[in-house]
């Protein structure tokens, strides 16, 4: 691992605005923060490309990584338990040899194992909603999922503020996401300028 570089993890809640607050930060900080390409087991979307938005890889390769511990982190999904995703250790040592520092949006679980791994070269801000009752009407608006997955999401949501209240080094509450942004932004460019 490269000591003078570092690894910054973006995690919270699905419906919290992780996704939303890390593409903004990626956009406008990208000559400073690298982008570590995930392997997963889906078939890719319209317009991904191999390589460029994920490794679309097989679920026998996704295991033999997982057998051979090539991922600082990998989860399935609970409501897709067949679509694995997972970070490589060789794709943060690529970012990190090029000379950047690393952002990562991960679960909760990626999260504690990233700390574990990078210890004090890595920082995780939690990003949460003002409220469960919020994160509840969000995800209704996206209108993406069954109300069934949504009460899970929500009983996820709970379990990953206390798991993150024990490891992540900052809070973010995102009410309004410009000032959320910011607010995230500001701790991350806090730590890379940190002698930490």
């Amino acid at each position: 691992m490269n000591n003078n570089k570092k690894i910054i993890v973006i995690t919270g809640p699905s419906g919290a605005g992780k996704g939303s607050i890390f593409e903004a930060i990626m956009k406008k900080h990208h000559k400073l923060l690298g982008f570590s390409i995930s392997a997963t087991t889906r078939p890719p979307r319209k317009n991904e490309e191999n390589g460029i938005h994920y490794y679309f890889i097989s679920n026998e390769q996704f295991q033999k990584f997982i057998d051979d511990g090539a991922f600082i982190e990998y989860i399935a999904p609970k409501d897709k338990p067949q679509r694995w995703y997972g970070t490589l250790t060789s794709e943060v040592d690529r970012v990190l040899n090029s000379g950047k520092s690393i952002l990562l949006d991960i679960e909760v679980v990626g999260a504690k194992n990233v700390k574990k791994v990078y210890g004090r070269n890595s920082l995780i801000i939690s990003i949460l909603p003002p409220s469960i009752e919020e994160l509840s009407e969000r995800l209704r608006k996206r209108g993406t999922e069954t109300r069934e997955q949504i009460e899970e999401r929500i009983m996820q949501a709970s379990l990953d503020e206390v798991a993150l209240h024990n490891i992540a080094d900052a809070k973010v509450i995102n009410d309004k996401l410009p000032e959320a942004t910011e607010d995230t932004e500001k701790l991350v460019l806090n730590f890379l300028t940190s002698k930490k």
